[in-house]
């Protein structure tokens, strides 16, 4: 064999996700990956030229498209390879659509070799098609599912109703990158509105979480654990004042972050860096979240990892809990007011220290007394409601009886 490495296009009617395809052919193709370099099309009017490939590789294909490619691999001296499984209703004699089966009729004549999973069926498509080589290749029997793992995300902003004229195309553009990226998506999405689109889309899935609350929300971010995270916000004078704890708690889960190219997020997010940003509109959010997907593995473990260090360094409880410590800390000391300063010695006495006994029942009283008094509000405000109530129904029955 020889050691030049051959482009090879590869066409499946059913679609490149179909579990069909895969076992007929992915699979096998996918391991020979090293040693082929193999363009995989699920569209073929995007291919218009075949003069830089080497062999062509068509599943079921029977549209007017694939004819074309079929002939112009023909012209061109280019090996067609055209898989046909079980499904006999394909075969010309029983399609329901006469093109379909001119078409298809077409295609096999023009084909280098016909391959087959069935003897029987390889036997009854050499008969109608003497002349081409057919080739048993059996369904193996090992396989246990397509090794793909799909990305999980999740959409959990309440501001993305504000987004009304982005929103009619928002996720559409976002399934046209998966697909165009060749990757599967899960989406999370909560929300109080049900998703009626998208559920049975083979690139870009969404499950409907509802709305939760904020502890259920985090709850679930642990248990789903996010590869990225959708963060649409509208630009206005309100948001612009939020904070980026959107950054922070996706950050400590080890979860990449799209967020709209507004503020906060403009200016805290490097794109690209350690997030990406994206304009309000759907062609800038397609093609954002496809620079997501196609990022390497190593610049996107890097990312995580450089944001998980920004957010020890930055966000976390412990420099927040610092914080608080320090601001109790000057606050207790500003409150220590004349009255409450030691009192100044006379002649012959000894000034009372601070950390005296007498300064700490001094202080321990005062806290009491503070406690007692907002107590003694507190039920002050429940009796004072109480009677107000009493006083309405008093006067409801009053008014009942007259």
């Amino acid at each position: 064999m020889s050691n030049k490495k051959h482009r090879i296009l590869v066409s499946s009617q059913d679609g490149l996700r179909s579990p069909t395809t895969y076992v007929r052919l992915l699979f096998y193709l996918k391991k020979l990956s090293n040693d082929h370099e193999i363009i995989y099309a699920d569209d073929l009017r995007q291919i218009q030229e075949l003069h830089s490939f080497s062999f062509v590789v068509m599943a079921r294909s029977t549209s007017k498209e694939a004819l074309r490619i079929a002939e112009q691999a023909k012209a061109l001296s280019i090996p067609l390879i055209y898989d046909i499984d079980d499904y006999l209703w394909k075969l010309p004699e029983y399609s329901k659509s006469h093109q379909q089966s001119f078409y298809l009729d077409e295609i096999l004549t023009l084909a280098s070799v016909i391959t087959t999973p069935s003897h029987r069926l390889q036997k009854l498509i050499q008969e109608k098609f003497p002349h081409l080589k057919v080739q048993f290749v059996p369904n193996a029997g090992d396989i246990d599912a397509q090794q793909r793992v799909a990305l999980r995300g999740v959409l959990a902003n309440s501001d993305f109703f504000r987004l009304p004229s982005m929103r009619k195309d928002f996720f559409q553009s976002l399934s046209h990158a998966a697909k165009e990226a060749n990757q599967e998506v899960i989406l999370y999405y909560f929300s109080n509105d049900i998703p009626h689109f998208h559920n049975d889309d083979p690139y870009f899935k969404i499950i409907w979480c509802g709305i939760r609350s904020y502890p259920s929300y985090r709850d679930m971010l642990n248990f789903i654990r996010p590869d990225f995270a959708l963060i649409p916000l509208q630009e206005d004078h309100f948001n612009q004042y939020k904070s980026v704890i959107k950054f922070a708690e996706f950050a400590h889960h080890g979860t990449i972050g799209i967020f709209s190219d507004v503020e906060p997020y403009s200016s805290f997010i490097q794109n690209e860096k350690n997030g990406f940003l994206a304009k309000n509109n759907p062609e800038s959010w397609k093609s954002t979240f496809l620079k997501y997907l196609n990022q390497d593995t190593y610049s996107r473990q890097n990312m995580i990892q450089q944001n998980k260090e920004q957010q020890v360094r930055e966000f976390s409880s412990d420099k927040v809990t610092n914080l608080w410590k320090e601001l109790l800390g000057s606050q207790s000391s500003a409150t220590v007011t004349k009255e409450h300063l030691p009192i100044q010695a006379t002649e012959g006495t000894q000034p009372i220290q601070p950390n005296s006994e007498f300064f700490q029942l001094n202080s321990n009283a005062y806290e009491y007394i503070s406690d007692t008094i907002e107590i003694f509000q507190y039920h002050t405000s429940q009796i004072s409601w109480l009677c107000r109530q009493t006083i309405k129904l008093l006067i409801s029955k009053i008014r009942s009886k007259f």
